[in-house]
């Protein structure tokens, strides 16, 4: 199965841990970029907002697009695209909160 496919059933089924673990794996050599720019992003948002809710998706969302910006400057296109599909599919899944 290929990446696209198990990121997308991981996230229709609420699995975002399942879903960030999917990208580190299957990104080749982005995957422990991706996770270091979570895992940081993450610790930021809890620091600064320990009472908030952690937005799992939009921290996956931005670590994609962190990796992103690397691939184009090293112009693996393939991945780019690839990394294009991966953030569409969580932007299909986000949903606008009304919660201040």
């Amino acid at each position: 199965m290929e990446l696209e496919e198990r990121f997308y059933k991981a996230l229709f089924k609420g699995q975002l841990n399942t879903a960030t673990e999917i990208l580190r794996e299957g990104l080749g050599d982005y995957g422990e970029d991706f996770y270091s720019y979570y895992t940081l992003m993450e610790g930021l948002h809890s620091g600064l907002n320990p009472e908030s809710y952690l937005n799992t998706a939009g921290l996956i969302k931005a670590s994609l697009t962190a990796i992103l910006k690397k691939a184009y400057r090293n112009r693996d296109i393939k991945m780019a695209k690839q990394i294009k599909e991966l953030i569409r599919i969580i932007n299909d899944f986000e949903v606008e909160d009304d919660i201040p």
